[in-house]
């Protein structure tokens, strides 16, 4: 999908910080250099060393979510972390959405049936996903497809429409994951104005980490009310 996003807008899928931070005299810094965004929503920051325990990285302005410590951080500071080699730093900006899936070796190993959409909710954000055969090139003849996701959060009410642009590919998906980071088990869910039932959901109290899980079609929406 960032390999799209580049071939549109010309922005590298690997960005030094100020790139995307052009006004944070802090991203300018040689320390900044040596951590990256993988395009908006992702902040890499990588032990280069294996002598290295520690890690100093800045986080810019806004909230962040640690993806290994499952916690929130506040940015627009310098950070020092203790870090094992085996793990790399991960953050996702407020308002990201980072698409995931099923690992395999190589394109079309198997049927890929279910997509997980990772989002750290803000007041408004949105993404577009793009998919083709991963094999060929029709997607030069158009034989691409195009989704969006849009998210609206208030204090009480979380609003997620999905809504397909393009669907000149076909895809082998049946399921949609969204899985919520940093939220609270809603009061009641809606998918399309009909209530979810208690199988399509669960919810991870100590991470604050909510899952929902829905069949994939055209164009349909959900509503969390708190």
């Amino acid at each position: 999908n960032e390999f799209y996003v580049s071939s549109q807008s010309g922005l590298p899928i690997m960005r030094s910080m100020f790139v995307n931070y052009p006004k944070d005299e802090n991203c300018y810094y040689n320390a900044a250099q040596l951590q990256y965004m993988i395009g908006e929503n992702l902040l890499v920051a990588p032990v280069l060393l294996s002598t290295d325990r520690f890690k100093k990285f800045y986080l810019p302005e806004g909230k962040w979510y640690d993806w290994n410590g499952n916690k929130i951080v506040v940015g627009g500071q310098w950070s020092v972390i203790e870090v094992p080699l085996n793990k790399i730093p991960l953050y996702i900006k407020e308002g990201g959405m980072i698409p995931m899936q099923e690992v395999q070796n190589f394109i079309g190993e198997k049927k890929i049936e279910q997509l997980e959409l990772v989002i750290f909710p803000s007041g408004r954000s949105e993404y577009i996903l793009y998919e083709d055969d991963g094999q060929s090139y029709n997607y030069e003849t158009g034989k691409y497809s195009l989704t969006k996701f849009s998210l609206d959060k208030d204090s009480n009410i979380i609003k997620l429409n999905v809504a397909k642009l393009k669907a000149d590919f076909k895809n082998d998906r049946k399921k949609y994951l969204f899985t919520l980071l940093d939220t609270k088990l809603p009061k009641k869910i809606f998918l399309n104005d009909k209530e979810l039932q208690n199988a399509a959901v669960s919810f991870d109290k100590e991470k604050n980490i909510l899952h929902i899980t829905v069949n994939d079609t055209d164009n349909f929406n959900i509503r969390l009310e708190y």
